[in-house]
């Protein structure tokens, strides 16, 4: 193998740590206040990015390769109405733990 190969080699396994750590996760439950249960089914999504889910059957949720930053978090439930959750920080390789009580 010649130098200016192995060169390379180490340059795109260095370049693809990097990239591929700068991402987040965000996961945690959704849940009724008065009868302290979670909610199925609620819409969780972070606002102006694509990025969004449904919490299963017990309001819990999980949203993956964030890119970092700061998002708004809004939760979406009939009869409840929309949750926002402003300025969010998404460090790299981190999971952000949430809990929200809608009313």
């Amino acid at each position: 193998m010649k130098q200016t190969d192995l060169i390379l080699i180490v340059f795109l396994f260095l370049t693809s740590l990097t990239v591929f750590g700068q991402i987040g996760t965000i996961e945690g439950q959704i849940y009724d206040r008065r009868e302290n249960k979670g909610l199925a089914f609620a819409i969780v999504k972070l606002v102006d990015t694509k990025i969004g889910t449904t919490t299963d059957y017990k309001g819990s949720f999980k949203l993956d390769s964030i890119p970092t930053g700061t998002y708004d978090l809004k939760v979406s439930y009939i009869g409840y109405g929309d949750t926002t959750v402003k300025s969010i920080k998404i460090s790299a390789d981190t999971i952000l733990k949430v809990k929200l009580e809608l009313p």
